[in-house]
């Protein structure tokens, strides 16, 4: 007797690699913990060295090992175990971009929202609302410390991109929500005559000026404080305008309230960098701006994800042209910035 239908022919491929996903995220966060990764740059290379090193079980580090080169984070060379550069980079305590923070931060505060989904889904009110001022100043500082490391890296390609360093004359920019200042800092660096206003609320501005002196740059910033729709903006000031992941939290409406404002503050030829989690155009990938699509739907009144095409419309709806996306190295044809022209 059959106890199901001919088309229980397809396997649950889908359903174990989300299970996958779970272990995996798992795994990592035990390796960060048990501080896996520092004895192999020492150059303890095998499971039991390690777990000496250590003071591990030998076993438990061997399948932890196996589990991080599975995941591409380490690899296997001459009977040991290598760090890739990607771990080499990111998941060293003594690395200046180590995302330890970041990770604490999705488990603890971005995991609790999590849980609230359903319940959040079944009344339509979100867990928080991290665009309003009084939550912001609560949420966003230890984040935007945490994200620093995260953005550094594709921030520099950006301005390498856009040639930066070429820029001559006094160029001033405007860094909207700063937070860290991440997306504007390798800007700064690359352009010693280039001039930034930070803008964001009082106590995320106080980590931007932590990052800016970290990075020698602070000379160059000055701190416009308080909300983007209260802050007075000059006509026709900035030649380059940086909106580094806010567009989602404040939702369609008010995007183009703030696209409409730039583009008064911005010089005619003068450029507009935005960086975003872009779906694609019929929303059926890439995975990660579709699972951010949920977490902002968790965590403000009428946050969402953009894709390129809605980007787009917005900008030359708001007097900017020559919208493209840019095509950064590492990431496929999908890279995470948009940049337009004022006409």
């Amino acid at each position: 007797m059959l106890i199901a239908p001919p088309k229980s022919t397809v396997p649950p491929l889908a359903l174990t690699g989300v299970l996958v996903g779970q272990w995996a995220t798992n795994a990592l966060f035990t390796a960060i913990d048990l501080d896996i990764f520092a004895p192999i740059k020492d150059g303890q290379t095998t499971a039991s060295a390690i777990a000496k090193k250590l003071k591990l079980d030998e076993k438990g580090v061997a399948v932890i090992l196996d589990g991080l080169v599975g995941m591409q984070l380490l690899e296997r060379k001459n009977g040991g175990y290598n760090l890739t550069d990607v771990a080499e980079l990111y998941l060293l305590k003594s690395s200046p971009l180590y995302l330890g923070d970041f990770f604490a931060f999705g488990r603890g505060p971005g995991a609790e929202a999590w849980k609230s989904l359903g319940e959040v889904i079944r009344t339509g009110k979100p867990k928080q609302e991290v665009n309003k001022e009084e939550t912001a100043e609560k949420f966003f500082p230890d984040l935007a410390a945490a994200l620093f490391p995260l953005n550094y890296t594709t921030a520099a390609m950006v301005a390498d991109e856009l040639k930066i360093d070429k820029l001559a004359g006094a160029p001033h920019a405007l860094d909207v929500a700063a937070g860290s200042a991440v997306w504007s800092i390798p800007m700064a660096e690359r352009c010693s005559n280039l001039k930034v206003d930070a803008l964001d609320f009082p106590v995320v501005l106080k980590v931007a000026e932590r990052f800016t002196q970290k990075y020698g740059v602070q000379d160059r910033y000055q701190y416009l404080s308080g909300d983007w729709r209260e802050v007075t903006l000059q006509p026709n000031s900035y030649d380059l305008v940086i909106l580094g992941h806010i567009l989602h939290s404040e939702g369609a409406a008010a995007s183009k309230l703030l696209l409409d404002k730039l583009q008064k503050a911005v010089k005619s030829g003068g450029r507009i960098v935005i960086a975003e989690f872009m779906p694609n155009e019929h929303r059926t990938g890439p995975l990660f701006p579709l699972l951010f699509a949920i977490n902002m739907y968790l965590q403000t009144s009428d946050g969402c994800v953009f894709s390129v095409a809605e980007l787009k419309s917005l900008l030359e709806s708001n007097g900017f042209h020559e919208v493209k996306r840019l095509d950064l190295p590492f990431f496929k044809g999908e890279s995470p910035v948009v940049v337009a022209t004022k006409k």
